[in-house]
């Protein structure tokens, strides 16, 4: 879970469509961001293609591409990692039946996004808020010095 306590040195917030669009546009903004803050090149494609990654179920399977409904992105970073918040305004989902999906097996034409964004970061979180619609996934990626 990430730190709240402490605030961090560069932050980038924005609001996003439920499109195709933007699911590349986080993914692009991600690792500009990583890169800029000063992760390795290989962490800046790991990072951003897990935002991508995310974005994707938020769009598809949170927001079910509804026009009306938004992805809500904000990136942070601190000296020792990297924090993309991802948040739709979906049903939500059990983020505990999904930790157990088996790398090889039937499945349908998704269903492995929270594998790859796992093995891309160093930490994932994710919950459904009651207070607000939507599912939060938190990715955390370390650097390294």
């Amino acid at each position: 879970m990430p730190d709240a306590e402490s605030s961090p040195d560069s932050i980038e917030e924005l609001e996003l469509d439920s499109s195709v669009d933007s699911i590349i546009k986080a993914g692009e903004i991600a690792t500009r961001f990583a890169r800029r803050v000063g992760l390795n090149e290989d962490d800046c494609y790991r990072l951003g293609l897990a935002v991508h990654e995310a974005v994707a179920n938020a769009v598809i399977h949170g927001n079910r591409y509804a026009p009306d409904k938004r992805i809500h992105l904000r990136i942070s970073a601190r000296p020792d990692r990297v924090t993309v918040t991802i948040r739709d305004e979906g049903e939500g989902f059990d983020s505990s039946s999904a930790a157990d999906v088996p790398i090889t097996g039937s499945l349908s034409r998704s269903g492995r996004g929270l594998l790859l964004i796992r093995e891309l970061v160093d930490e994932l979180y994710a919950r459904h808020h009651d207070a607000l619609p939507g599912t939060e996934v938190c990715l955390t990626k370390h650097v390294r010095h």
